[in-house]
Protein backbone atom coordinates (compact mmCIF):
# COMPACT_ATOMS: atom_id res chain seq x y z
CA UNK A 1 0.00 0.00 0.00
CA UNK A 2 0.63 3.98 0.51
CA UNK A 3 0.90 6.29 3.12
CA UNK A 4 0.46 9.95 2.58
CA UNK A 5 2.01 12.23 5.37
CA UNK A 6 0.96 15.43 6.33
CA UNK A 7 2.91 18.32 4.45
CA UNK A 8 5.83 20.41 6.62
CA UNK A 9 5.41 23.22 7.19
CA UNK A 10 1.67 23.92 7.07
CA UNK A 11 0.41 26.47 6.86
CA UNK A 12 2.90 27.63 4.36
CA UNK A 13 4.94 30.12 2.10
CA UNK A 14 5.95 29.48 0.32
CA UNK A 15 7.35 26.16 -0.05
CA UNK A 16 6.03 23.04 1.89
CA UNK A 17 7.71 19.53 1.50
CA UNK A 18 4.96 16.91 0.69
CA UNK A 19 6.16 12.67 1.65
CA UNK A 20 4.69 9.53 1.09
CA UNK A 21 6.01 6.08 1.47
CA UNK A 22 5.85 3.12 -1.08
CA UNK A 23 5.09 -0.34 -0.19
CA UNK A 24 6.52 -1.72 -3.69
CA UNK A 25 7.70 -0.32 -6.88
CA UNK A 26 4.95 1.24 -8.34
CA UNK A 27 3.62 4.30 -10.79
CA UNK A 28 2.72 7.53 -8.69
CA UNK A 29 0.60 10.55 -9.36
CA UNK A 30 0.39 12.81 -7.29
CA UNK A 31 -1.07 16.64 -7.93
CA UNK A 32 -2.19 19.17 -6.39
CA UNK A 33 -5.91 20.83 -6.34
CA UNK A 34 -8.32 24.09 -5.45
CA UNK A 35 -11.14 23.72 -3.83
CA UNK A 36 -13.02 24.08 -6.33
CA UNK A 37 -11.35 20.36 -7.52
CA UNK A 38 -9.31 22.46 -10.15
CA UNK A 39 -5.69 20.80 -10.83
CA UNK A 40 -3.17 23.27 -10.09
CA UNK A 41 0.18 21.22 -11.07
CA UNK A 42 1.06 17.81 -10.97
CA UNK A 43 4.55 16.97 -9.38
CA UNK A 44 4.71 13.43 -9.79
CA UNK A 45 4.00 11.21 -12.43
CA UNK A 46 6.18 8.38 -13.02
CA UNK A 47 7.29 4.91 -11.33
CA UNK A 48 9.35 4.75 -7.80
CA UNK A 49 10.61 2.48 -5.56
CA UNK A 50 9.77 1.40 -2.28
CA UNK A 51 10.19 3.82 0.71
CA UNK A 52 9.56 7.30 2.10
CA UNK A 53 9.52 10.15 -1.20
CA UNK A 54 9.37 13.94 -0.84
CA UNK A 55 8.86 16.81 -3.29
CA UNK A 56 8.75 20.46 -2.73
CA UNK A 57 5.70 22.42 -3.74
CA UNK A 58 6.14 25.92 -4.25
CA UNK A 59 3.05 28.15 -4.14
CA UNK A 60 4.18 31.09 -6.21
CA UNK A 61 1.27 32.62 -8.00
CA UNK A 62 -1.11 31.22 -5.84
CA UNK A 63 -3.71 32.83 -3.43
CA UNK A 64 -4.06 32.12 0.26
CA UNK A 65 -6.18 29.12 1.01
CA UNK A 66 -6.80 25.70 1.17
CA UNK A 67 -5.81 22.99 -0.98
CA UNK A 68 -5.70 19.71 -1.85
CA UNK A 69 -3.17 16.83 -2.78
CA UNK A 70 -3.91 13.52 -3.69
CA UNK A 71 -1.87 10.54 -4.59
CA UNK A 72 -2.83 7.98 -6.77
CA UNK A 73 -1.49 4.35 -7.43
CA UNK A 74 -2.61 1.36 -9.02
CA UNK A 75 -3.07 0.05 -4.79
CA UNK A 76 -5.44 3.09 -4.15
CA UNK A 77 -6.03 6.65 -4.10
CA UNK A 78 -4.87 8.94 -0.69
CA UNK A 79 -6.06 12.75 -0.39
CA UNK A 80 -4.96 14.93 2.22
CA UNK A 81 -5.67 19.33 2.59
CA UNK A 82 -3.00 22.27 3.36
CA UNK A 83 -2.71 25.55 4.02
CA UNK A 84 -1.09 27.84 2.02
CA UNK A 85 -0.68 31.89 3.62
CA UNK A 86 0.42 34.63 2.17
Amino acid sequence: GIRLHQNYPNPFNPETNIAYTLEHRMPVKLNVYNVNGKKITTLVNRIQGPGTQSVRFSSSNLSSGIYFYRIKTPTGTLMRSMTYIK
